[in-house]
């Protein structure tokens, strides 16, 4: 929320995309957050979280509950 500019966003994003899965399930409670912040509904970051999602049950899981709980 503190950089409204969707470039800064996308660097953050690129920067997400060494993670592994597990290592990036731990941060899935502040990425949900930083989901409702944003201004689109369509985000580098919800396209992000949802294409680890499709290609991991260790992503998926836990993302689901987390948006649920939100």
């Amino acid at each position: 929320m503190r950089f409204p500019d969707a470039s800064v966003r996308r660097f953050a994003v690129r920067c997400l995309h060494g993670l592994a899965d597990r290592e990036l399930v731990e941060y899935l409670p502040q990425l949900v957050q930083v989901i409702k912040s944003e201004p689109y509904h369509y985000s580098a970051l919800s396209e992000f979280l949802l294409l680890r999602a499709i290609h991991s049950v260790v992503v998926a899981h836990p993302l689901y509950w987390h948006l649920m709980v939100c």
